[in-house]
């Protein structure tokens, strides 16, 4: 699973760090103004 929510990183967030196999940290900074970080997490 934790390659799949990778791929789904990879693919939302223009900045992304892979700290461990299950540890992400994502910069969203200004995204809100397209979709919002809580809609981001939900889907």
């Amino acid at each position: 699973m934790s390659e799949t929510v990778n791929d789904i990183i990879l693919d939302k967030a223009p900045v992304n760090e892979r700290a461990t196999m299950d540890e992400f940290y994502l910069d969203m900074t200004g995204l809100d103004r397209f979709f919002g970080a809580h809609q981001f997490t939900k889907e």
